[in-house]
C-alpha cells in the first residue's frame, strides 16, 4: 500500500495541531474532536504540553485516505524547539504548511520554508482560521508569494470570510498562470485566450506540486472543518509517496524517542529502503541490539506486527542504545544533518555543590569544625 510520511509545519499558534486533529477526525480515526486547550489531542500526549498546550516533541499519528496510507508527524512550532523539527524533516515525502489567516505570514513561517525549498520537499500551504474575524484570503496569496515562493497556486476562494459560516470554495480550474510557466500547450492556449481543459490543468499543477515546483494553497478551519475535504482530497494527488525498495540495502533513520509505560525505550524510526523483523540485529548509530517488538502506523493507532517495510514509519523495541538522529543500517548519503541556523544565544545550566561552611563548636575553645 503506498504511505506518504506528512510533516505538518507552522508558527507557534497557527493551528497546527488543531489541523491534524482534524483531519484524524474527518477520516474516522478517532470519534471525538480532541482540542489543544482542553489538552485531549491526540499528538500531544505529555503533561506538560497538555498543561501548557503547546506541542514539544515531534508525534505520529495516521489515517487512510483511498488506497494510500498517510502518516502525519506533527512538529513543535515554538523556535526553542526547532531542533525537534529539524529531525523530523529528514523523514518527510511531503509536507503541510500552516499560517494564520489573521497574521499571515510570522518569522517562524519564513524560516521552516526556506528550509522545506531547500531540501525539495513538496509542501502544501493550509490557511487556517478563516472563521476568525479579521482574517484575510484572496488578498493574502500575494503576501504568500512575496514572503514565501513565487509559484503559488490558490486551490479556491472563500465565502464568508471572518465567520463561523465561512466555507472554502473549490476552483475547476486552478494555477493557470503558474502552470503556463512550465508547460508549453498550456502557455499556448493562455497567450491565445483559449481555455484549457480542467482536467489537463489539474494533472499538470499535481505533477509540478509532487516535484516542489508549484505550491498549492488551501484555505479552512480547524475548528468548523472548513475546507477539510477539499485538502484531504488533494494530499494523495498533490504530494508524492513513499518508495518501496525492499530489496536494497537496509537504511532508515531514528528520528525520535519515547517511553513506554514500563518505562522502556520506544525509537521511531523512517525506513527507507530494505526491511526489518523481529529478533533482527541491525547497527544502529554505532552499535547492535536485538529487536524485541515492532509497530507500524498504518491508518489508525500503532499495530503490532512482523516487520517494518520500506517507506513505513515504525516503533521499534529493544533498541536500547538507540538515539535520536541515528542512521538504522547504512547512512543516507548526500543528507544534511543541520538545516536551520545554530542558535546565538544559548543558556548552559551548571549544577551547584554545597560549599563547606566553617563554624565554632559551642563546646570547643574556638577551634573550627566542618559541617555539610
Amino acid at each position: 500500500m503506498p504511505t506518504l510520511n506528512l510533516g505538518i509545519l507552522a508558527h507557534v499558534d497557527a493551528g497546527k495541531t488543531s489541523l491534524t486533529e482534524r483531519l484524524l477526525h474527518a477520516t474516522g480515526v478517532v470519534a471525538e474532536l480532541g482540542s489543544v486547550d482542553a489538552g485531549s489531542t491526540r499528538t500531544d500526549t505529555s503533561p506538560l504540553e497538555r498543561r501548557r498546550g503547546i506541542t514539544i516533541n515531534a508525534a505520529v499519528a495516521s489515517l487512510r485516505l483511498g488506497d494510500v496510507t498517510v502518516n502525519i508527524v506533527d512538529t513543535p512550532g515554538h523556535p526553542d524547539f526547532i531542533a525537534e523539527v529539524e529531525r523530523s524533516l529528514g523523514v518527510l515525502d511531503g509536507a503541510v504548511l500552516v499560517v494564520s489567516a489573521v497574521e499571515g505570514v510570522q518569522p517562524q513561517t519564513r524560516i521552516l520554508m526556506r528550509a522545506l525549498r531547500r531540501l525539495h520537499i513538496p509542501t502544501l500551504i493550509v490557511v487556517n482560521k478563516i472563521d476568525r474575524r479579521g482574517a484575510r484570503a484572496a488578498d493574502l496569496v500575494p503576501e504568500l508569494a512575496a514572503k514565501l515562493a513565487p509559484d503559488i497556486v490558490a486551490m479556491g476562494s472563500v465565502r464568508g470570510l471572518g465567520t463561523r459560516a465561512a466555507e472554502f470554495v473549490p476552483f475547476d480550474a486552478p494555477g493557470v498562470e503558474v502552470v503556463a510557466e512550465h508547460d508549453d500547450g498550456v502557455l499556448a492556449g493562455f497567450l491565445a485566450d483559449r481555455p484549457v481543459p480542467a482536467d489537463q490543468l489539474r494533472g499538470t499543477l499535481a505533477a509540478l506540486s509532487r516535484c516542489g515546483r508549484a505550491h498549492p494553497v488551501f484555505f479552512g478551519s480547524a475548528i468548523t472543518g472548513a475546507g477539510t475535504d477539499a485538502l484531504l482530497g488533494g494530499l494523495p494527488t498533490l504530494l508524492p509517496t513513499a518508495g518501496d525498495d525492499e530489496d536494497a540495502p537496509l537504511s532508515g533513520t531514528v528520528f525520535t524517542i519515547a517511553r513506554g509505560t514500563a518505562g522502556e525505550k520506544l525509537a521511531y524510526v523512517r525506513l527507507f529502503a530494505g526491511r526489518l523483523r523481529i529478533r533482527d540485529r541491525p547497527t544502529v548509530g554505532r552499535s547492535k541490539n536485538r529487536i524485541t517488538g515492532v509497530e507500524v502506523f498504518d491508518g489508525g493507532p500503532p499495530t503490532r506486527t512482523d516487520v517494518l517495510r520500506a517507506g513505513q514509519i515504525g516503533i521499534l523495541r529493544g533498541l536500547d542504545d538507540a538515539r535520536i538522529g541515528d542512521a538504522v543500517g547504512a547512512p543516507r548519503s548526500g543528507v544534511a544533518h543541520h538545516h536551520f541556523a545554530p542558535p546565538t544565544l544559548e543558556t548552559v545550566i551548571i549544577p551547584g555543590i554545597r560549599p563547606t561552611v566553617a563554624c565554632c563548636s559551642p563546646r570547643s575553645s574556638g577551634s573550627p569544625s566542618r559541617i555539610r
